[in-house]
């Protein structure tokens, strides 16, 4: 089976497990490809023939690692060995059908915002007391099985469209996705003098600048 192949399944529940079949090759790899430099270091002295399949191995490991690297990104899941990020879902938006819409004003008056600031104990004290609770904790239990839509996969990894947080720059978001960039996490290395030769001034790119800033304090959350 190739590797473009396993994500040719239809559920959302399967690429999530494929995702992660993927990252834990990736790490294991990486820690082989470790323990080889290490083996090797390890050797006073080593034979031509030794130091060749050495080299061979882990020129496949670091060549299959890139090529595991090349299909998660390009399904937009993040991998970084150092650090990554998620980014925060709002309870009313995970919950947004209309019938938990006694559950996302409970929960709001509880100053519970986001879905990381949930957990199955404060669902459970509102049950018997708000509506379709037990449909709140089963479709809450299925997200923390990593079991959840797509869309909602997205936000959690790339955060909000652009095109919603820069709603008043129209111009500002053209030129973004004339380079492709349509999520907030695509700007997290963005050359904001760069918009100098398209014109906008230097109070301009400084709220861009900042709005960004401001929207990583706020919804973004180191894994």
């Amino acid at each position: 089976m190739g590797l473009l192949s396993i994500f040719k399944k239809n559920s959302d529940e399967d690429y999530l497990n494929k995702i992660s079949q993927l990252e834990e090759i990736i790490k294991s790899k990486e820690k082989e490809i470790a323990n080889l430099v290490n083996e090797v270091e390890s050797f006073n002295k080593f034979t031509p023939r030794q130091l060749e399949v050495f080299e061979k191995n882990l020129k496949e490991n670091r060549e299959e690692i890139q090529k595991l690297k090349k299909y998660l990104n390009a399904y937009c899941i993040p991998y970084n060995t150092k650090e990554k990020y998620t980014y925060k879902i709002e309870v009313e938006r995970f919950f947004s059908s209309s019938r938990f819409q006694e559950l996302n004003r409970t929960l709001e008056e509880n100053n519970i915002l986001y879905l990381q600031d949930l957990n199955l104990d404060i669902l459970e004290k509102f049950s018997g007391k708000v509506k379709n609770i037990d449909d709140a904790k089963k479709r809450y239990g299925e997200f923390l099985n990593k079991k959840m839509s797509w869309d909602i996969v997205t936000q959690l990894n790339k955060g909000e469209r652009i095109s919603k947080i820069y709603s008043k720059s129209r111009k500002f978001i053209n030129i973004l996705g004339d380079e492709y960039l349509e999520f907030m996490d695509d700007i997290k290395n963005y050359d904001f003098d760069s918009l100098f030769e398209y014109g906008f001034t230097e109070e301009q790119i400084k709220e861009f600048r900042e709005k960004r800033d401001e929207y990583y304090l706020e919804k973004r959350v180191v894994k």
